[in-house]
């Protein structure tokens, strides 16, 4: 299956309907918004740094897919009528060979329900497919959740030599 077809929607348990779906260079505008409705503090876990917004290159770069590359999938719902973007996923090149590099973030109103494990499950897949062994990523030391999920999904959690500020992520594939 080519990736690009990927697509699956699901109900959450209060009725919502999730699609689960590659970004596109045409999901700029909802992922531009999707940034900017961050929090600060989930804008600073996900970037390490205070950004408001992407940079016009950030935003091109983020919404194309360059499979077995890299990949993004996004998680959208109808929100008045108009697909809203409520958490992405992507993996790219690693720090070593056979292993990607990922990271993930949420719209604030939508943790606790799920979306987080789905988006990773879904990308880790994705991953495996492209023909990576490994995945990882860093977590910002006070980013609990994250490092919960991590550790439920299996990732070997360990503290960052390099800098102590961050945790470092692995999972083999």
């Amino acid at each position: 299956m080519n990736p690009e077809d990927f697509e699956t929607v699901w109900q959450l348990d209060d009725g919502t309907r999730v699609t689960l779906r590659p970004i596109r260079p045409s999901d700029s505008k909802i992922e531009q918004d999707f940034v900017r409705s961050l929090s600060p503090q989930s804008r600073y876990f996900r970037f390490f740094t205070p950004l408001k917004e992407l940079s016009p290159e950030a935003l091109e770069k983020f919404t194309r897919n360059v499979f077995p590359t890299s990949m993004a999938l996004i998680a959208t719902t109808l929100v008045q009528g108009r697909e809203t973007q409520v958490g992405v996923a992507r993996f790219g090149p690693g720090s070593k060979s056979g292993w990607g590099e990922f990271a993930i973030s949420v719209a604030d109103a939508w943790h606790g329900r799920g979306l987080a494990t789905r988006l990773l499950e879904a990308l880790f897949q994705m991953a495996k497919n492209s023909g990576l062994s490994g995945i990882e990523g860093h977590a910002m030391n006070e980013n609990v959740r994250m490092l919960r999920l991590a550790r439920q999904l299996g990732f070997n959690v360990r503290a960052d030599p390099e800098d102590a500020r961050l945790f470092h992520l692995q999972k083999v594939l």
